[in-house]
């Protein structure tokens, strides 16, 4: 296995196990563009070009989904400037 598939396997490997526990990792397009500050640190793209938002850290919320952790998401310069 090359390394790429078992991050993978490890990730979901993860997930499985906060979700045993009652918690859920959120990803960005999990989240409307809209809401996302409600739950994410937003950070401008250093690359002009992109065009595309991008997650560094998940969220972490509980069953009920209440945030218990904020993410972190790179979002695409034209956005950061609105």
């Amino acid at each position: 296995r090359g390394q790429a598939e078992l991050a993978l396997a490890r990730s979901s490997d993860e997930r499985g196990l906060l979700k045993r526990h009652g918690l859920e990792l959120v990803d960005h397009t999990e989240v409307d563009v809209h809401n996302l500050r409600d739950i994410f640190e937003l950070e401008p793209s250093l690359d002009l070009a992109s065009r595309d938002y991008r997650t560094l850290r998940p969220a972490l919320v509980d069953g009920s989904g209440k945030l218990l952790l904020r993410g972190r998401v790179i979002e695409p310069q034209t956005s950061a400037m609105s």
